[in-house]
């Protein structure tokens, strides 16, 4: 039995609808928050993400840098659930 694995497909999600920050490269007031899965695929079809990472990136040339997902949660708004 022949079985195709494969790892390190990405995908891309938008996650604020704000804009925040100025970019420094371009002047342009449009950073945004990113999130970036990494896929391990089979047959080419993504399965299982085995990382996450949370990035401020201007959407104009694509250039920010990583931020920890507690700060991405705050930036849009995501209400943290406690438990009492």
């Amino acid at each position: 039995m022949f079985f195709l694995f494969g790892w390190g497909k990405q995908t891309r999600k938008e996650l604020s609808e704000k804009e925040f920050d100025i970019c420094s490269y371009c002047n342009i007031d449009r950073l945004k928050v990113f999130r970036i899965t990494t896929w391990a695929t089979l047959f080419f079809i993504p399965v299982i993400p085995y990382e996450t990472k949370y990035y401020l990136s201007c959407p104009n040339c694509e250039r920010g840098y990583e931020i920890e997902e507690e700060e991405a949660d705050k930036l849009i708004g995501k209400e943290e659930e406690r438990y009492y």
